[in-house]
């Protein structure tokens, strides 16, 4: 095997290590070019060195080794199908490169021999699963089918059900407390066809992979490995609607000579190991779920170096077994357990360490084997290149992307840093305003008053970022809105010239910027409002006031000295140092502005230096005004129910899109949809939706890049989807 001496391409992953001035890439466990040290080799052991053979033969390629073949832009399954069964591979591994986007997998998917499916980045590629399937007739979203040599890369998947569907585990139940059925039951909700297995790989595959992927809400088992040297590498397995008896939610490992590294397996049933697995490997992973030695293995299976946790909401302890009251069989021989960090109910903690070797051979719980570790320190002495240095992470999310909150309400933001196998995973928390909402070290969100903040979480390991808006109502009815200006524009000089661009300067004397905000929407009494800015290009000091202009005969595109707003009142000053890439808050005299018409707004610098704040025409840090309101009582008999936590099956496709857009309307009683701009200009509009009508095609041809919003109406409910054009 040689070992690899260019960056892989998959940045999510890889572990970078630094030498000097020079950046090269770490092998790990799977890669091509991963040897051993025999000398570690331990003669009470004998069998030791099958497990060298686990995985994909000579390692997963490197993915700037193999040759992408054709592209694909987002479609449903019938589309990957025949990009697949197209594909002439000519008898070599080749790739077919999933471009970002959405895509609808309404049918199971066939993968054939020498065909790797490749996500362009396992963020922006989302396969949305809607396959259909009772608990008799069980389908696989992807199959192996007889593959040689064929893989899964760097791309996300979600079972979407026809309806929304809470799903009980540790995120929503008491972590101390056992949960029962409502947590490991099966169909939730009434939903009895979600029987939908993520990836399969059937007995005659070999030598296939799936790498650095997301497996989010599964239907039923997430994975199943049938086959004999298949590398599972670096996924994130997390949750499953069904997750009751009758084998539902598992990592189902049955094949021989499979590995299993840096996976994160969390709320589901079992990760097993069963029904004739044999020399399979399992290191390196983080599993907040117990590995059970089912039914029936055939022992010979390692379990090392691995964190495994199950806390006391689940049923079973880190390590656990089928019963033979079930009809099941004990473990097989040999089943050696080392060197793991393991917690959690049932006296968990004492199968960790690395004084001991436990074997997995009886019924219900390991047993200790020696009392002493293996001569050579591992039972698995891969060598890899770097040395074992320190692992870069890579990047981190959260668990929400936003979320909304009633005041003094808590919830808890989940961060996942990548890789798993991250030497430093340790994160920061961080709140754009602590007056609205304040987070504690562990992620907990408390909401403190009405209006929005921007919870970011930052690793500690090269600040990679993941942030999470957090929406807060005060439960009185109120009702919040952020608006972004119609119009900005700043003038300069004593000639007054006018400037409209990416930045609004202000300086005492010299620069005063303009905003207008159309609060035509708002009907009711304001109860709070923010005007929140973010100083970009020049950084400066000093009071800056927000005040109140007189009229509105202006636009961004000829304010001049002659149309321009006076201050008619002060709403708000603030006095601070204005950094770079820092959004600032000014807290506004909600009693002085009026509502149901446009508004013009006047930032002024009253002393200090200079600085620059970014304009609308900066779509990474638009200036917002927040708005709290009280809606009048007609308006509150008036208000629409928001579905965009509630329907799934509305969905808009591919995002981001270049041209075309579909837009998926479910079975609902959806009567318009509109399409604005980010500064809310209508640039399409429908408002006779035929009840049978259930996807609206889009043309948007000839608009700029950017970000779109589509508003869907109904008589009951809005629901607004955001979609990204880009060429």
């Amino acid at each position: 095997m040689k070992i690899i001496k260019s960056l892989l391409l998959s940045a999510t992953f890889v572990g970078l290590l630094m030498c000097g001035n020079k950046t090269i890439a770490q092998t790990r466990i799977g890669d091509t070019g991963v040897t051993f040290d025999n000398s570690k080799n331990d003669a009470n052991y004998p069998f030791m060195k099958e497990w060298q053979k686990a995985g994909v033969k000579n390692g997963i390629p490197s993915r700037n080794s193999l040759v992408v073949k054709k592209e694909i832009k987002p479609t449903d399954s019938d589309g990957i199908q025949e990009a697949i069964d197209s594909l002439d591979t000519g008898g070599k591994t080749s790739v077919i490169l999933l471009k970002e986007g959405e895509y609808n997998i309404d049918k199971p998917i066939t993968i054939k021999s020498n065909v790797v499916l490749r996500g362009e980045n396992q963020e922006a590629v989302k396969l949305n699963v809607t396959i259909r399937s009772n608990g008799s007739n069980d389908k696989k979203t992807f199959i192996f089918k007889e593959s040689k040599n064929s893989g899964i890369e760097d791309l996300s998947m979600e079972y979407i059900p026809k309806k929304d569907v809470t799903i009980y585990d540790d995120k929503n139940v008491n972590r101390n407390k056992y949960c029962g059925d409502k947590c490991f039951g099966n169909n939730p909700e009434g939903l009895k066809d979600m029987y939908v297995t993520f990836v399969r790989i059937d007995s005659k595959s070999k030598n296939c992979w799936v790498d650095n992927c997301v497996f989010k809400n599964s239907g039923s088992d997430p994975i199943e490995i049938m086959g004999n040297n298949n590398t599972f590498r670096g996924n994130f397995v997390d949750a499953c609607f069904n997750k009751g008896g009758g084998g539902n939610g598992y990592y189902d490992i049955r094949g021989d000579y499979n590995l299993i590294a840096y996976e994160r397996v969390r709320r589901i049933r079992h990760f097993t190991i069963q029904l004739g697995a044999k020399y399979n490997v399992v290191i390196n992973c983080d599993l907040e779920v117990d590995v059970n030695f089912h039914n029936d293995d055939d022992g010979f299976n390692l379990v090392e170096k691995n964190k495994i946790k199950s806390e006391q909401w689940r049923s079973w302890g880190a390590f656990a077994s089928g019963g033979s009251r079930f009809g099941h069989r004990k473990p097989g021989e040999n089943n050696i357990i080392f060197n793991n960090d393991v917690s959690g109910k049932n006296n968990s903690s004492q199968f960790g360490g690395s004084d001991k070797v436990f074997v997995f051979d009886q019924y219900s719980k390991p047993r200790v084997l020696r009392n002493s570790a293996p001569t050579g320190g591992t039972f698995y002495p891969a060598i890899l290149n770097g040395g074992g240095s320190n692992i870069s992470v890579s990047s981190v999310s959260l668990s929400h992307a936003a979320i909304s909150l009633n005041v003094d309400e808590t919830r808890k933001l989940n961060e996942t840093v990548l890789p798993n196998n991250a030497t430093n995973k340790s994160v920061t928390w961080s709140s754009s305003d602590t007056s609205i909402a304040t987070v504690n070290s562990s992620g907990s969100v408390t909401a403190v008053s009405s209006g929005v903040a921007i919870i970011t979480v930052t690793s500690n390991d090269g600040n990679k970022t993941a942030s999470s808006t957090i929406t807060v109502v005060d439960g009185t009815g109120s009702q919040f809105i952020t608006l972004t200006p119609i119009h900005d524009a700043y003038l300069q000089g004593s000639d007054e010239t006018r400037f409209n661009n990416e930045i609004i300067r202000v300086e005492n004397g010299k620069r005063v910027g303009y905003f207008q905000f159309d609060l035509r929407s708002i009907s009711g009494s304001i109860t709070n409002a923010k005007l929140k800015l973010t100083c970009i290009n020049d950084s400066g000091s000093g009071e800056v006031n927000v005040e109140l202009g007189n009229n509105n005969d202006w636009t961004e595109s000829n304010l001049s000295n002659k149309n321009k707003p006076l201050s008619s009142t002060l709403l708000g000053s603030l006095d601070s140092d204005y950094s770079l890439g820092t959004t600032y808050t000014w807290d506004l005299d909600n009693n002085k502005i009026p509502t149901n018409g446009i508004v013009s707004i006047i930032v002024s610098h009253v002393e200090g230096n200079d600085m620059a704040f970014a304009s609308k025409e900066n779509s990474t840090n638009v200036p917002q005004l927040e708005i709290s309101y009280l809606p009048t009582s007609s308006a509150r008999t008036t208000l629409k129910k928001d579905i965009s936590k509630n329907d799934n099956n509305v969905l808009a496709y591919p995002n981001p899109f270049n041209n075309e857009l579909s837009v998926l309307l479910g079975n609902n009683d959806i009567h318009s949809i509109k399409v604005t701009n980010i500064e809310g200009r209508i640039i399409y509009e429908k408002q006779q939706i035929s009840p049978n009508e259930n996807k609206i095609d889009l043309l948007l041809k000839n608009r700029e890049n950017g970000m779109y919003i589509i508003i869907l109406e109904g008589k009951e409910y809005t629901k607004t989807l955001k979609v990204i054009k880009k060429n």
